[in-house]
């Protein structure tokens, strides 16, 4: 999928229960690891109406205890604890058609690295439930190029689906990167104020924009939203 990152299933007791989560919603998982208790939040790329399991997309690697923890559980054998809905305030944006809509008619999601798992969600929700008249506009920023998570995935649903556009950015771009210019769906650097006032659809009431990225990368895209007329309200930011 990317440079470390992994696909992870669980079931759940069955296969008809679903989460009980809504769009946008996360878990806290729990495991004893070297005797304590450690906790991590993960927002689940499947759709919270999918049947019978959740799916997370986790960045594995040395530093991190749960992640090699979750590596390392034997399918079929072990389970995991899992406690949610988590996030109660995360926008309300109608997707499905069976709530009340909420005046939103355009969505902007801003990711960073596997902040993208809150977005795909979403992304997954508007196509299930045929919502061609929502746009959505997608700005995905990583390190390298190997690290755009479902890159050629996101490409292909929004060639199919007009109603989605995309816009991918990275720190270090590789020799095949399109050079600055060559493709408007293509960039280098980080999210600067610059390119959130090229990219993200302006400012309106009928506007939702998610952040969810590392923490520090989400402290700065918070301020500079709101310098360049995006107000709270109109942005939710994970952390």
């Amino acid at each position: 999928l990317g440079h470390f990152v992994k696909l992870f299933r669980f079931d759940l007791p069955s296969s008809h229960h679903t989460t009980g989560l809504k769009i946008g919603e996360y878990v806290a998982v729990r495991a004893e690891i070297n005797n304590e208790q450690l906790v991590r939040f993960y927002s689940p790329i499947s759709r919270p109406d999918d049947p019978g399991h959740i799916d997370l997309l986790i960045k594995v690697d040395d530093q991190g205890a749960m992640s090699k923890h979750i590596d390392a559980l034997v399918p079929g054998v072990d389970a995991l604890e899992f406690k949610g809905p988590l996030g109660k305030d995360f926008p309300k944006l109608a997707i499905s058609r069976t709530v009340p809509s909420a005046g939103v008619k355009r969505i902007a999601l801003v990711a960073g690295g596997t902040g993208i798992s809150a977005m795909i969600q979403v992304i997954r929700s508007v196509l299930f439930h045929k919502r061609t008249d929502l746009e959505v506009k997608l700005l995905y920023g990583a390190v390298a190029p190997t690290e755009l998570v479902f890159k050629d995935v996101l490409i292909e649903k929004a060639r199919d689906n007009p109603n989605i556009k995309l816009y991918f950015t990275v720190d270090k771009p590789d020799a095949a990167w399109p050079k600055e210019g060559e493709n408007s769906m293509f960039g280098t650097g980080y999210m600067s104020a610059d390119v959130l006032k090229r990219e993200l659809p302006p400012p309106g009431d009928d506007l939702r924009v998610i952040v969810c990225g590392p923490w520090k990368m989400c402290q700065v895209l918070k301020q500079t939203l709101t310098e360049i007329g995006y107000p709270k309200g109109m942005w939710y930011c994970f952390m």
